[in-house]
């Protein structure tokens, strides 16, 4: 049952590939390591490698794993090869988390893409204000001078250390605030940490692009972040509701119904 779910969202994606709007160009890209834990119940931990790029106008945060998935997936569409060679290729490679964040410093805008099942939407907002409070406490993070800071925010606790050393004043995914940029974030359950492993100012300007609708021109739906994470848990908890709302009925061979578990859901953002 999971193969076929991966070639019902596979011939969704390919059906139309995404058109993209431009950010700005990236000077720097500073590079994690994350950790989140998805099954509470279960204490399931999985790790990512997230990129944050960044320049003047803009920053763009992703997934390494999940973007590089994506770039061949496309690729070998466009070459017209097989469903399963498709399949084939991507069988072996790690799929990474899902969304997508870019703040747009000019106009202070967070433009967020992610998944539910095999839908993508988009969502924007001001980019939040995160109330930190900045302690005494310092560290050194790869040889960088940091400081601490914490603060409550949509029901977490969070921890902080950035470092005033580098001209950045950004951090990972939606986060960002301080006066320097973040090399270290947690939650005190630890249920979410990024830990910056490297970064590098680039030689050559990177583009960067944020996906909001298909090659096609159709829009990504477009919801407002209240109504994504409403969405998000009831498909977790229901994905054959939330496919049947799509006009996908996936069916056993003796022609009933095949009801999919549940998935169990561990937001960044829990309101």
């Amino acid at each position: 049952m999971k193969n076929l779910f991966i070639v019902i969202v596979l011939c969704a994606t390919l059906q139309t590939l995404p058109a993209q709007v431009f950010l700005g160009m990236a000077d720097y890209r500073i590079k994690y390591e994350m950790s989140y834990m998805e099954d509470t119940a279960k204490n399931v931990v999985k790790t990512d490698l997230i990129y944050l790029d960044v320049g003047k106008d803009a920053s763009k945060c992703y997934s390494f794993n999940r973007h590089y998935r994506d770039s061949l997936q496309s690729s070998m569409f466009d070459q017209g090869k097989q469903m399963g060679e498709i399949l084939s290729s991507l069988a072996g490679l790690r799929n990474g988390v899902g969304y997508i964040m870019a703040k747009q410093y000019r106009t202070q805008t967070l433009l967020v893409s992610d998944m539910i099942l095999a839908t993508r939407y988009t969502y924007s907002e001001q980019i939040p204000q995160v109330d930190w409070m900045i302690t005494q406490d310092t560290c050194t993070i790869l040889s960088y001078p940091c400081r601490k800071a914490t603060a409550q925010f949509r029901g977490r606790d969070w921890v902080a250390w950035f470092t005033t050393e580098i001209p950045i004043q950004d951090g990972p995914m939606q986060f960002g605030g301080l006066p320097g940029l973040i090399l270290h974030l947690e939650d005190t359950q630890k249920q979410y940490i990024f830990t910056c492993i490297g970064m590098e100012q680039l030689i050559f300007q990177v583009a960067m692009e944020f996906q909001n609708s298909l090659r096609n021109g159709r829009p990504y739906p477009k919801i407002s972040r209240e109504q994504f994470l409403r969405q998000a848990r009831a498909a977790h908890a229901d994905p054959s509701e939330q496919m049947r709302t799509l006009g996908i009925t996936i069916r056993q061979r003796d022609g009933s119904e095949m009801v999919m578990p549940t998935h169990p859901y561990n937001p960044i953002e829990l309101r």
